[in-house]
């Protein structure tokens, strides 16, 4: 290279054009080479099923899935039980995956095949592609055909799995909440049947029947009340019949008035007494000194009556002499003491009623009392019952939709992998790029001519141009004398010519065969 010396464009190409078969050559030569390596490459072929995600046929509103997990969960959970080595072993062996492994060597061809060859990756309008590479395109095409299979087939067994196990889990709940359901009825009817009667839905029957209750012993006391005044009349009556005075006809100073004398029977002044008793009950309290007195009094004459009528009050009329009217006298006595007989036992009979009916009052009134525990009791049963009753009512819902849900997953129905492109047999190989690599191969082959160019040129100090003398030696060119050529030389220098673009031409059609070859495996 001439020092100083500025090159031009014209300069350039002037150089490109002498030094042409440095470029030319080069840029052939690594050309056909790059191609004729790249034509020793294995080629890669794949193939691509695509698989879309249906949602289910039934409406949500009507069947509720019990599938919950998202479909790209899912999906992640389906490739790693597909991509497992046990799949992927059973894959290898029944289609011939990998024919030139080498025996015992399955791990590394599974890791492989997992890590490299199988690959998945999402595509538009909810889908996904499924793909394999292999050195075959018809291999490629079945082992995609068969992941594609698996993931439609692993989503239908995992969908029906899912729902399956939540239809079992909630039947479960259901038979446990059952159990307990049963349990309660169970002990709020014992506890029904135990305080039957005293439950307090049944406190207003109870308050009516202790009304009733009082009300009849009221009557009842007042009944008893009559009856005992009747016998006291009786007592009187039998007092009279036996009273030696009435019996003797020959006695005629009896007395016509009503009040006992002080000396008359126990019957009239316990009449008389009983009377004024009732007569200070209406008008004192009962703890009034004069009312607790004629009490006193009332029951000492009732024991003296009494004893009276123990007596054979009727010795002394059977001695009195058989006339028409001592007769008469007797049957009148035998028929006061019968009724008063009868008095006695419809006494008897009220008071047995009466006790009857104070334990029936009493009875009443404890459960009346025993009502506000009841109830208490009675609401924590109830509120127990209504909460595992309520609780039962929404497992069975749940239950029943679960089986709803399963039944659809079984029958194919909920949200499927549908195949919307099945996998092809490839007509061109992805890998290796060998246009690409055998462009880069030619820029490559070009600069190492254009390189060779440029240090060719920097050696060369040749002066070729009146230029090229003005600026190496900086003296005036007189005259510029062109090379003297012979026949011969001209001769030789065409044939040399001739012969270079003969081995050009045959390069280069070396190096598009070496090119065709490349790309069209």
């Amino acid at each position: 290279m001439i020092p100083g010396k500025k090159y031009t464009p014209e300069d350039m190409l002037a150089v490109a054009w002498r030094r042409r078969w440095l470029l030319v050559v080069p840029f052939l030569v690594v050309a056909a080479g790059t191609a004729l390596v790249v034509a020793k490459l294995p080629s890669r072929w794949v193939s691509t099923a695509v698989i879309s995600i249906v949602p289910q046929s039934v409406p949500e509103s009507y069947v509720r899935s019990t599938v919950t997990i998202g479909p790209q969960d899912r999906l992640e959970s389906i490739r790693r039980r597909i991509l497992s080595r046990p799949r992927l072993e059973r894959i290898i062996r029944e289609l011939n995956v990998y024919p030139d492994r080498q025996a015992g060597a399955m791990a590394d061809a599974v890791n492989r095949m997992r890590d490299k060859d199988v690959t998945m990756a999402p595509a538009k309008d909810d889908a996904f592609e499924v793909s394999f590479y292999a050195g075959d395109p018809a291999l490629a095409q079945r082992v995609a055909a068969r992941l594609a299979s698996l993931f439609i087939d692993e989503n239908i067994k995992e969908r029906t799995e899912l729902a399956q196990g939540s239809s079992e889990f909630l039947k479960r709940q259901l038979e446990q909440v059952k159990a307990h359901l049963e349990t309660t009825e169970s002990r709020l009817e014992t506890y029904r049947r135990r305080y039957a009667g005293a439950l307090p839905d049944q406190m207003e029957t109870n308050m009516q029947a202790v009304a009733n209750a009082q009300m009849q012993l009221q009557q009842l006391r007042e009944s008893i009340n009559r009856d005992k005044d009747r016998r006291l009349l009786m007592e009187r009556q039998i007092a009279d019949v036996t009273d030696p005075q009435v019996i003797d006809p020959t006695r005629t100073d009896q007395k016509d008035n009503d009040e006992p004398a002080v000396g008359g029977s126990a019957a009239d002044r316990l009449l008389y007494a009983s009377a004024e008793l009732a007569s200070l009950e209406r008008r004192l309290k009962p703890e009034h000194p004069d009312v607790i007195r004629a009490r006193r009094v009332v029951s000492e004459l009732e024991a003296e009556a009494r004893a009276e009528l123990e007596r054979p009050a009727a010795a002394s009329a059977e001695k009195l002499p058989r006339t028409p009217a001592n007769l008469a006298q007797r049957r009148r006595l035998r028929d006061l003491e019968a009724e008063l007989a009868a008095v006695d036992r419809n006494v008897e009979s009220k008071q047995e009623e009466e006790q009857k009916l104070q334990g029936i009052a009493a009875e009443y009134q404890r459960r009346l009392d025993a009502a506000p525990a009841r109830e208490s009791e009675m609401k924590a049963l109830m509120r127990d019952y209504e909460t595992v009753s309520e609780q039962y009512k929404q497992i069975l819902a749940n239950s029943q939709a679960a089986e709803m849900a399963e039944d659809l997953e079984r029958r194919r129905g909920g949200e499927q992998f549908r195949l919307v492109e099945e996998a092809q047999v490839s007509h061109r190989p992805v890998s290796p790029p060998r246009a690409i690599i055998v462009g880069l191969g030619a820029v490559a082959g070009l600069g190492l001519g254009v390189g060779l160019i440029v240090l060719l040129e920097i050696r060369d100090r040749s002066l070729r141009t009146r230029a090229d003398v003005l600026t190496a030696l900086s003296l005036p060119v007189l005259a510029v004398v062109p090379v003297m050529a012979t026949g011969d030389d001209r001769r030789g220098h065409r044939m040399r010519g001739l012969a270079a673009s003969a081995a050009t031409a045959l390069l280069f059609l070396v190096t598009v065969a070496a090119v065709w070859s490349a790309l069209t495996r």
